[in-house]
């Protein structure tokens, strides 16, 4: 399955095999569609249980009392996997989470206002409630606001906000957007669910974005796999890679469908990118390990590698700029 609208960059990719309702994962099995790993978990004692009641750990939170100069590119962390990106003169903002998923408390305050910001794109890698929030979509406003999806999340969107035009797209194909600011579905080692009756209905995935002889690539939600090579033989050198450090524990139910500090590391370096922004860590307690560790095994692992000047790490509200 693809969108017959959209150009595909890859010219051998068929499209997503779609079968009895459902996406199928090609870096993984059909894990997630069981309920043993979770039942294992709820009888596997934590042996981080006595650090993580122990965790004292915060995001700093820069409050935004002023968006920057809006002649320069720029992105700014909201927390988890939520970015409000400014390219070539257009707003754009990933995976919109800024309350929380269901039983799940925000730890981390949101520095802005987003009902005031107009946007032109919604960048949505999937639809888990911690990156696709319908309360946040809501709340969204712009001239001509598009959501950028992949097949079939569309209607949770418009379900939301129905002032929101949907673009869906199929791995390796390419939206419909101005010549100067180029946006392209690409591979993730993931999977789908907002109910216990709809899993892998629909489609998942990450996504690059070229602008002024620039890339950024934003990972959503994946697992490590052979992805991360294949997208930098295909596309090329990356200036900008957000990826995913934590909910990483415990490794039997997490590991297949998200980055510890280390792969994220090895994605980075398989991706060849010039320079890795962290994200998925500190904002909501969704695993085993306490709240700080993914940040603090991370930046370890960067000084330990030397990696220090192509990593950027803001604090959450705090502009980084692309130019």
């Amino acid at each position: 399955m693809k969108n017959p609208n959209l150009k595909t960059i890859r010219p051998d990719y068929p499209g997503n095999t779609f079968r009895a309702g459902r996406f199928a994962e090609p870096y993984m099995s059909d894990i997630a569609n069981t309920p043993w790993p979770l039942i294992r978990w709820g009888f596997t004692p934590n042996p981080k249980k006595q650090i993580k009641q122990q965790e004292l750990y915060s995001l700093p939170v820069r409050p935004v009392t002023a968006l920057p100069d809006p002649k320069r590119d720029y992105l700014i962390w909201l927390g988890h996997a939520t970015f409000l990106l400014h390219l070539n003169g257009r707003t754009l903002l990933t995976d919109p989470n800024l309350t929380a998923p269901p039983m799940v408390k925000r730890r981390a305050q949101v520095p802005l206002a987003i009902q005031t910001v107009p946007l032109d794109y919604i960048l949505v890698s999937h639809g888990h409630y911690d990156h696709l929030d319908q309360t946040t979509l809501a709340q969204l406003q712009g001239d001509s606001l598009t959501a950028l999806v992949p097949l079939k999340i569309g209607a949770l969107v418009t379900c939301a906000n129905a002032k929101i035009t949907v673009q869906e797209a199929g791995w390796y194909q390419q939206y419909l957007t101005p010549e100067d600011i180029k946006i392209t579905l690409l591979p993730a080692k993931h999977w789908n669910r907002r109910t216990p009756f709809d899993f892998n209905q629909s489609l998942w995935g990450s996504f690059l974005i070229q602008w002024k002889h620039k890339t950024l690539y934003f990972a959503g939600d994946t697992g490590y796999a052979g992805h991360f090579r294949e997208i930098a033989a295909l596309v090329g050198p990356i200036d900008y890679a957000i990826l995913p450090i934590g909910a990483y524990d415990p490794p039997f139910i997490m590991q297949p469908s998200h980055l510890n500090p280390e792969e994220a590391l090895r994605a980075f370096q398989d991706l060849g990118a010039k320079h890795l922004i962290p994200m998925h860590y500190g904002t909501f307690d969704l695993s085993d390990e306490p709240l700080g560790e993914p940040i603090r095994w991370f930046k370890d692992l960067v000084g330990r590698q030397h990696l220090e000047p192509a990593v950027n790490i803001p604090d959450v509200g705090e502009p980084l700029f692309l130019d």
